[in-house]
């Protein structure tokens, strides 16, 4: 299966949204579910953000992937410098499929809720 390779900005205490197009995968994403990491690199032990499984929609019919990372999970985010992510979907027979991957950027916000 080809991986989408896609460089991505998060907006810190913003809403991040993104559609990925699945091609290739398997036949029937069905039942599938979304999990993504951001680390500083590929190697690192250290998790800069794990996205939460409900962040994901994976829609069967039109082969894509919603990821919407609500704001009060961005707000949490506070890493410099890019950083490197995956996402996978994993099916109900825990058959998985990198989907797309690619460099982190979080921007950082100015305007602050005191």
């Amino acid at each position: 299966m080809p991986i989408t390779k896609k460089d991505i900005i998060i907006p810190q205490s913003g809403t991040f949204r993104l559609v990925i197009t699945v091609v290739g995968g398997p036949p029937s994403m069905s039942g599938y579910t979304g999990e993504m990491q951001i680390r500083k690199t590929k190697v690192s032990e250290e998790t800069l953000a794990e996205v939460d499984p409900t962040c994901f929609l994976v829609d069967d019919l039109n082969r894509q992937i919603v990821l919407e990372i609500p704001d009060e999970d961005t707000a949490a985010y506070d890493w410099s410098g890019n950083a490197v992510y995956d996402l996978y979907i994993e099916g109900p027979s825990a058959d998985r499929w990198r989907v797309i991957q690619g460099l982190a950027f979080l921007d950082k916000t100015v305007t602050r809720e005191d």
